[in-house]
């Protein structure tokens, strides 16, 4: 319970510099409510024989607004950037934070959440991670999502039209979704 209540603080703090990085009131992402709303999954990931038969997890984006992940020593995370896998090697005492899609959306593509997954486990131990997902009001479904209205102008046009949430998690748990494009470009204007 104290490592949430710390998540929980440092989750507040990043809303603040990302709301001072977007040009806002530090407050401004918390007040909207991005940080309501959050939960947490605890990972296990045992070691497999035969990884080459393995997917691990999918390639995704996370369906929040911001995701703090701790992981242990073993690793397994891994992100897509410019065309290639990159390993995520974990750091004694470090976080994780991706930008997830509701973040991406609201900022209006200033801040970009970032397609990642996790490797079959070749480790002879298990591999454990922790993540916290803030996502905020993002679970009232018939809510109106868009980008910021202060973000937008003539010279920085909406790049994605206002939907509900309802209709991005249809589309996220749905099979047919593979990585982050898939879930956001149906919303691009």
């Amino acid at each position: 319970m104290e490592y949430i209540k710390e998540v929980s603080k440092l989750g507040e703090t990043l809303f603040e510099i990302l709301s001072m990085a977007l040009g806002l009131k530090p407050e401004y992402l918390k007040d909207m409510g991005c940080f309501n709303i959050y939960g947490v999954a605890c990972n296990y990931y045992p070691h497999c024989p035969q990884p080459e038969l393995t997917l691990g997890a999918r390639r995704h984006s996370d369906p929040s607004f911001l995701t703090i992940l701790l992981q242990d020593q073993i690793g397994g995370l891994q992100v897509f950037n410019e065309n290639q896998w990159i390993d995520v090697n974990p750091i004694s005492g470090g976080l994780v934070v991706n930008i997830g899609d509701f973040l991406q959306v609201v900022s209006n593509d200033k801040l970009k959440s970032v397609d990642h997954t996790v490797a079959a486990n070749v480790h002879a131990t298990s591999r454990v991670s922790v993540a916290c997902f803030f996502t905020g009001y993002a679970t009232e479904t018939q809510k109106p999502f868009g980008p910021i209205k202060e973000l937008i102008s003539e010279e920085n046009p909406p790049v994605y039209r206002e939907f509900l949430v309802g209709e991005y998690f249809s589309k996220y748990f749905s099979k047919e979704l593979e990585g982050k494009s898939a879930g956001l470009k149906q919303f691009e204007i």
